[in-house]
């Protein structure tokens, strides 16, 4: 078994990272992310830490809700991984839960030009800034944002549901909000 494998090798290599490494990622299967992080963090500390192994430490993170913990984290790694598009973003939905609203919105605009470095995150990220300038009542910002989404991937269902519900909401662009309830509906 897997338990087994992981038994022996820590009994052979003693608790080194990559050991640490290999017990988050099967932590991470079985949905143990408590446990999952704490092995991350031991990577994290290390010379084989790196970008990857961050990314996982913040989404495990992210997953846990340890939104104060992400703020600071993310203050040195933003630096440190100067090109990384994921930092930003998920240090702007850590902020943007802790009721910061205005300091995630810097933070995505920031560093929203990093996307051109992972363009596959450019959805979530537009679609992230377009339910926060929602909430901050930039309601022509949250659009824009949300028209450049579905420019992107016209069935994004998120962007989709929100815009949708915003606008029959608004009583503006009935027809549109229409439609795109609809992709929702067929979609589920």
């Amino acid at each position: 078994s897997l338990d087994l494998v992981i038994k022996q090798l820590n009994e052979k290599f003693g608790s080194k990272p990559l050991i640490s490494d290999l017990k988050s990622q099967v932590n991470i299967l079985r949905g143990n992310f408590g446990q999952a992080l704490k092995n991350l963090d031991l990577v994290v500390h290390s010379n084989y830490s790196n970008e990857t192994i961050w990314e996982r430490y913040l989404s495990l993170e992210l997953q846990l809700h340890r939104y104060a913990s992400i703020a600071v984290v993310t203050d040195s790694l933003l630096n440190v991984f100067p090109k990384n598009p994921f930092i930003p973003f998920v240090k702007g939905i850590s902020l943007w839960q802790q009721g910061k609203t205005s300091a995630s919105i810097d933070i995505l605009k920031k560093y929203e030009d990093r996307l051109v470095n992972r363009p596959s995150l450019m959805p979530d990220y537009l679609s992230t800034m377009g339910d926060i300038y929602h909430e901050l009542g930039k309601i022509k910002l949250s659009y824009k944002m949300y028209d450049k989404v579905l420019a992107i991937n016209p069935n994004q269902l998120s962007v989709l549901n929100n815009y949708s519900y915003f606008l029959s909401v608004e009583g503006k662009r009935l027809d549109d909000a229409l439609k795109m309830s609809r992709i929702t509906i067929n979609q589920d």
